[in-house]
């Protein structure tokens, strides 16, 4: 007989041994087990669905509020030149001429902005920071205002200096003194005509004046403008004083880790508060180790002994070697910050026209959020619970699986032959005795009178005539139903 011939022969005997109930679970059996197969690899796929919800939030967290000003409009040139003569024959003056900020904003309308950045390019960063003009003659006072059952209180507002590309930048972050960013309610919003106001800075209009334009950026609390997933908006300066205001609404992202497609990280485990920060601390390190200086757009908050990044790159520009290396660096802190953050806030600002207002100080406010708020989430097809729900329906399905009458018929199993199986083991209800007149062993039932005799009777009494609505009569015929006690 041929292999093939052999094994159909074997299968056809096996199943023509079964009952028609065998064959009819085993072909449930497989059912269930196809089934519950394609949920698990389904679950293994890790696919995910996209949900988006739009709507106005209760209460607004105040962001930080980042301002940033042209280089050349808060450098102090006098302090400069008086430090540093030679500068005034770098911008084409004689020595001892004065220069002044006046004489500076002439010079870039003739000759334009990048001739006195290449005239003040050998100066390092560090020399560069003890010449800006003090933040008291910037702004006057930056605070938040929040909102209470006695009015309108304002909290007072911290400030970071930092320099990004051409530009000198203050970083305002608000909290209520518990570390923690000040949130304000709607204040009845869509009730009034006017906009509540959530933070306010005052600007020296002596100083605004003379600038030209501002740029300003929100990011969330305790993180700096980093990268370019962020909206700048710009605003020029007046000679009278005005009142700036912007609005903003925001897009929250929440990314699911590795091994969902989205594969975000949490950097906080590196101890950085987004990715941006980790890459533009990448690119710094690495820049300064091969170049002594960072990149344009890197982030720098803190007086450095190296050349603005932009001055160095410029001076470059024509360099292919150092292009080479530059595209490396950022090609090397990409991959390293390949993954997205787990959890996103994107600040989008809008400015309404400045209005003249009768004041000493321009006033630059941020309203409350009275456009939409997106939230974006990454969620899993399958969850856990998901799955289990699912196999809990392929197994009632196919196999009548019920957690109310499964569940208990399996730990009474369980509970009745595996845990009380090494106690039968030990001392059986059947005992053999052994007779001396033959060498026959004879199995033979405890007399009435035995306590294993009267244990059995005990946990008949307890366990079975419970259970069912009928017991068997004693006295006659052994399959004569009666009906059953009440205990």
């Amino acid at each position: 007989m041929k292999p093939k011939n052999v094994i159909v022969f074997k299968v056809t005997n096996f199943f023509s041994t079964l009952t028609d109930k065998q064959v009819i679970l085993i072909v449930c059996f497989i059912g269930a087990s196809i089934q519950t197969i394609y949920i698990l690899n389904r679950f293994l796929e890790y696919d995910t669905l996209i949900q988006a919800h739009v709507g106005v939030p209760d209460a607004t967290t105040i962001p930080d509020f980042n301002l940033c000003f042209d280089l050349l409009d808060v450098l102090n040139f006098t302090s400069l030149s008086t430090s540093y003569p030679f500068i005034v024959q770098e911008l084409g003056y004689k020595p001892g001429t004065p220069i002044t900020n006046g004489l500076i904003r002439s010079l870039r309308r003739e000759k334009g902005n990048d001739f006195i950045f290449f005239s003040i390019g050998q100066f390092k960063i560090n020399q560069l920071w003890q010449h800006v003009v003090s933040p008291s003659s910037v702004y006057t006072k930056a605070f938040a205002q929040k909102v209470s059952s006695d009015g309108v209180i304002e909290e007072p507002c911290s400030s970071t200096r930092f320099f990004i590309e051409q530009a000198l930048c203050y970083s305002f972050s608000c909290s209520d003194g518990s570390n923690s960013s000040i949130v304000t309610g709607l204040n009845d919003l869509y009730k009034k005509l006017n906009k509540q106001e959530i933070f306010t800075i005052l600007i020296d209009q002596s100083f605004f004046s003379s600038i030209g334009y501002y740029w300003v950026a929100l990011t969330s609390r305790g993180k700096l403008p980093f990268g370019t997933n962020l909206k700048w908006e710009s605003q020029q300066g007046f000679n009278v004083t005005r009142k700036h205001t912007f609005f903003f609404y925001t897009v929250e992202i929440h990314r699911l880790p590795l091994p969902y497609n989205s594969k975000c990280f949490d950097y906080s485990v590196k101890g950085f508060s987004s990715r941006e920060e980790m890459n533009d601390q990448c690119k710094i390190n690495l820049s300064l180790q091969y170049f002594g200086g960072p990149l344009p757009l890197n982030i720098i908050e803190s007086p450095i002994d190296a050349p603005l990044g932009y001055i160095m790159f410029e001076k470059n520009r024509e360099n292919a070697s150092f292009l080479a290396i530059v595209s490396d660096i950022v090609d090397h802190c990409d991959h390293l910050t390949a993954q997205l953050d787990c959890f996103e806030i994107i600040y989008s600002p809008s400015s309404r026209t400045p209005l003249p207002i009768w004041s000493e100080h321009t006033e630059i406010t941020i309203e409350q959020i009275s456009d939409p708020v997106y939230i974006i989430r990454v969620e899993p097809k399958l969850t856990v619970l998901d799955v289990v729900i699912s196999i809990g329906s392929i197994l009632g399905s196919w196999l009548g699986f019920s957690i109310a009458d499964s569940i208990p018929q399996v730990t009474s199993f369980m509970g009745t032959h595996v845990f009380k199986f090494t106690n039968k083991k030990k001392g059986r209800d059947f005992q053999i005795q052994s007779h001396s007149n033959d060498d026959s062993h004879i199995f033979m039932l405890p007399s009435s009178e035995s306590i294993k005799y009267q244990n059995y009777r005990a946990y008949l009494q307890r366990y079975y005539f419970h259970r069912y609505p009928f017991n068997y009569h004693q006295q006659g015929w052994p399959f004569t139903k009666v009906k059953a006690r009440l205990y």
